[in-house]
């Protein structure tokens, strides 16, 4: 039985090394991620479907549920990552808590 695998987060790292995994075993699979380039080049390595979306944004999640339709089997959510590399040090309170709350978004929020 082929599934129907999306993996957020598909485009690099551990979300691509899963998405290997479901492609090896003969699903479906479907990658999403902010960077389109990567993603495009992760799909065509994989043989994977890309979609665009960040997944923070209510909207793009939407579209993407919209684009991928009925008949999901699998969801395995890798989007996240650190949001301070490359990021000014925090100079006070409200830097820091512009910090926390992108790692959030980031992180639990592109889950949920």
């Amino acid at each position: 039985m082929t599934r129907k695998v999306l993996v957020t987060g598909g485009g690099s790292g551990i979300g691509r090394a899963v998405a290997a995994r479901f492609r090896k075993a003969g699903d479906t699979v479907v990658i999403t991620g902010r960077d389109g380039e990567r993603l495009a080049e992760t799909a065509r390595e994989l043989d994977a479907e890309p979609i665009a979306c960040d997944a923070t944004d209510p909207r793009q999640v939407r579209e993407l549920a919209d684009k991928i339709g009925p008949g999901l089997d699998v969801v395995v959510n890798m989007a996240g990552g650190n949001t301070d590399l490359g990021r000014p040090k925090a100079e006070g309170l409200d830097d820091v808590a512009e910090s926390w709350r992108a790692n959030l978004d980031a992180n639990l929020l592109s889950a949920v």
